[in-house]
């Protein structure tokens, strides 16, 4: 029993002749200094984007509510951060901003929209250009004047927290959602900006068949589609999945999973058979509270369905508002930066790369880990490999010897007292819950009080 209770309690290093399989996420170092990193930030962009040279970050919102508007880019090459300075002759910039959009058409970078404070919501469309080789790091910007393609139909308003991708068969960027500034309405308008900076509505905000309004949601392009997952809506986190025909603007609903989330990242693959999506904003078990999550879902054209990828034990931590890019030619994913609620908001400005063929790898090897606990429960002999998570596997012997030298009284103590502590330690913790369960009812009604009660006024 008392070996059974060290099982439980403690997790060492153990020798073994089979080898776990890389970690499927690694963090890239960034600079050496301070000055060639990007400041910690959410609600940036950032893509793969070869006309750039790169991996592209752009704007976000940081620690104390600064706005960004710098551009920043990593590459295999360099193996780090590489800060884009304008080029000379080219001073216009877009101002800062976060919650925008933004895409790669092949030859240049298009952002639109996005935030800048508190009551400044932003419709421009600006392009961003290389300079290199003749000026290495040199960008410029240039501020696109943008048409209607249809009177009747406009231009977008200013939002903030819509998504957009591009479509490369159409040549077009295309827009969905967000929330207004008057108002503070959140649409589910879907809309196409042309070569010729002309913008089309595909789908007017509140039209029938269309997924509703919100922010936040996650956006992405499979099979010359684009995709819609979830998002925030009022008092609801959503977990729908949408995808939108473009050639005959129609919406399609597809499935509803994972659970319900804001500020998820996704990418799409550069050949347009798959998204992935990495972590988001979901509310806590039985809670009406968030947490921040750090979990990774494919959805392929073939399979039609979500599917988790198992990512092992290490990785970066549960965040929102975080970008995620999909490397041409390649099963890899880079994430960057994003933000963490704890209490408190955290910025982050880390660089993770997911290797999905190692997740695969990983997943085969937690199953043959399974399977030898299986054996050695079945008298596969002291021998059998014992599974591991991460380069972690148990080791016992150790503990075997120490009870062997223990004295009678100091066994009995591990192996009643050890587990009434955690018996009196799981009840006080149930307590907590329970409170913290009952106090959060008590908002929700009181906040669902406040809100019948300004619907009643107006």
């Amino acid at each position: 029993m008392a070996r059974a209770l060290a099982v439980a309690l403690l997790v060492l290093p153990r020798a073994s002749a089979q080898e776990p399989p890389d970690a499927p996420w690694s963090e890239l170092a960034g600079g050496s200094t301070e000055a060639e990193l990007p400041t910690t930030r959410s609600g940036h962009s950032a893509m793969w984007c070869a006309a750039l040279g790169g991996f592209i970050a752009f704007g976000g919102r940081g620690a104390m509510g600064v706005f960004h508007g710098d551009v920043w880019r990593w590459t295999n090459a360099s193996g780090g951060w590489q800060l884009l300075t304008l080029a000379a002759g080219w001073p216009s910039v877009p101002r800062a901003r976060a919650a925008h959009s933004a895409v790669c058409t092949g030859s240049a970078m298009l952002v639109f929209g996005g935030s800048c404070g508190a009551d400044c919501y932003l419709d421009d469309v600006w392009v961003l250009r290389s300079h290199e080789p003749a000026e290495p790091r040199a960008i410029s910007w240039v501020e696109q004047t943008t048409s209607a393609a249809v009177a009747e139909h406009g231009t977008p308003e200013p939002r903030a927290g819509h998504g957009a991708v591009w479509h490369h068969g159409l040549g077009q960027m295309l827009v969905f959602g967000g929330q207004l500034l008057e108002g503070g309405a959140l649409v589910d308008d879907a809309w196409a900006l042309t070569g010729s900076y002309a913008w089309r509505r595909l789908s007017a905000a509140g039209a029938s068949g269309a997924p509703g309004g919100r922010r936040d949601a996650a956006i992405g392009l499979l099979s010359g589609r684009m995709l819609v997952f979830g998002g925030w809506r009022g008092y609801d986190l959503l977990s729908d999945l949408w995808e939108l025909h473009v050639r005959n603007a129609t919406w399609a609903q597809l499935a509803t999973e994972p659970s319900g989330r804001r500020g998820a990242a996704m990418a799409s693959s550069p050949d347009g058979t798959a998204v992935a999506l990495f972590g988001g904003a979901a509310f806590a078990p039985d809670s009406v509270y968030e947490e921040d999550r750090s979990d990774v879902w494919l959805f392929t054209a073939e399979e039609r369905a979500w599917e988790q990828v198992s990512t092992g034990l290490r990785g970066p931590a549960g965040r929102r508002a975080a970008a995620l890019a999909w490397l041409p030619g390649t099963q890899t994913l880079l994430m960057f930066g994003g933000e963490q609620y704890v209490g408190v908001r955290r910025f982050w400005s880390d660089l993770w790369r997911l290797d999905l063929d190692k997740a695969r790898l990983w997943d085969k090897a937690y199953a043959a880990y399974l399977e030898a606990i299986a054996d050695e429960a079945d008298g596969g002999g002291a021998d059998a490999p014992r599974p591991r998570t991460d380069e972690i596997n148990i080791n016992l012997r150790w503990l075997d010897d120490l009870f062997v030298d223990l004295p009678l009284w100091a066994s009995a103590t591990i192996v009643f007292g050890l587990p009434c502590f955690c018996l009196c330690l799981c009840i006080c913790s149930g307590l907590y819950r329970q409170r913290r369960r009952a106090q959060a009812r008590k908002r929700a009604e009181a906040r669902e009080r406040a809100h019948a009660e300004a619907e009643d006024d107006s």
